[in-house]
């Protein structure tokens, strides 16, 4: 019971702080102005994906990070995690509990940020156009086909989000060991960079991490198992981001 109170305290403080809602809000404003040179474009759907395209697109990450990623910071700095200590005793539900909102968190930040970006190229334009039809041999494309346009690129937007996730768990590791924020916010894309030179797991059938994030550039007749392989990354860095940082939280809370 006390676990489970203190995961709603978490997420209650999470929407409160409105740190979400600005996180939405910024990583729409963000896409918009690295875009502003393509912004009359043929269509909603194809002004959205060419969107991904840009290489500063990676930056949400960033931005992403930042609506919850800095939770361990602050909670040393204000002395609230030796509240927690006093109060319920275990770290380890702590741990779980900021995890989960911090990943959570960056996911929701990024898809609903792709959403509003989608409501606001949809002024004045049509959907789709010859340069998306593509989309419909992706994993969501009957979606696609269906019509459901906004749910397609919401479900892009939450993919990509996985990613941000994932280095929304890096971030927060590293900002255990460093107190600057935007160090520890600028590692984030720094790791994804490292990723990708690394291949391996982070590769899909010789499609680099950043396109195997993209939804609309899973094709399916150059592979199969897009979706699934986004999802076990995800799971993996939050397990293994989970474990580490809270040995690191344990190691201060000893040390310091």
């Amino acid at each position: 019971m006390k676990q489970m109170k203190m995961f709603i305290i978490d997420g209650l403080r999470l929407v409160q702080s409105l740190h979400l809602l600005y996180g939405i809000l910024g990583i729409c404003l963000y896409i918009m102005a690295t875009h502003l040179e393509d912004m009359q474009g043929d269509s909603a759907v194809y002004l959205v994906t060419q969107a991904f395209l840009l290489m500063g697109f990676l930056l949400t990450i960033m931005i992403a990070y930042e609506v919850f990623g800095n939770c361990f910071i602050e909670d040393f700095k204000n002395k609230y995690i030796y509240q927690i200590i006093l109060r319920e005793g275990n770290i380890f539900f702590y741990t779980v509990s900021k995890t989960f909102w911090i990943f959570v968190s960056a996911m929701l930040s990024v898809a609903f940020g792709i959403l509003l970006f989608t409501c606001i190229c949809k002024i004045g334009h049509p959907w789709i156009d010859e340069f998306t039809e593509d989309f419909s041999v992706t994993p969501f494309g009957k979606l696609y086909q269906d019509g459901h346009y906004m749910t397609y690129l919401f479900l892009a937007g939450l993919q990509f989000g996985i990613l941000a996730g994932m280095m929304a768990m890096v971030g927060s590791l590293v900002s255990l060991f460093i107190k600057n924020k935007l160090l520890a916010g600028a590692s984030t894309v720094v790791a994804v960079f490292t990723c990708n030179l690394i291949k391996g797991i982070f590769w899909h059938e010789g499609v680099n991490m950043f396109q195997l994030f993209l939804l609309p550039f899973n094709w399916l007749y150059q592979a199969k198992g897009w979706t699934s392989h986004c999802i076990k990354l995800g799971l993996l860095f939050y397990l293994v981001g989970t474990i580490l940082i809270y040995i690191r939280i344990k190691w201060r809370l000893r040390h310091e």
